[in-house]
């Protein structure tokens, strides 16, 4: 056993580690959230503390409930998770 296959096995896992609609739900947050970054001219990756805090208020604005701005989170640490294990 080395790292490599230890960060192999935790990819892995996390890539399966949801049902499909919770996956369809966080790559729907995923894609808002590349869309938002894509509008103010930010980069999306990484995933950082304050473009996060200005993505909140912008699902806000758009009227979305407060369970699917916190599943659009999940789905956020998910990819943060799959990038930097």
């Amino acid at each position: 056993m080395d790292i490599v296959s230890v960060e192999a096995d935790v990819q892995q896992f996390l890539a399966a580690g949801g049902a499909d609609s919770t996956m369809k739900a966080y790559k729907a947050g995923w894609t808002r959230y590349q869309k938002f970054a894509r509008q103010l001219n930010i980069p999306f990756q990484p995933i950082t503390v304050e473009n996060v805090t200005l993505f909140i208020p912008h699902l806000g604005a758009q009227r979305l409930s407060t369970t699917t701005i916190e599943v659009y989170l999940a789905g956020l640490r998910f990819f943060r998770l799959l990038a930097d294990p």
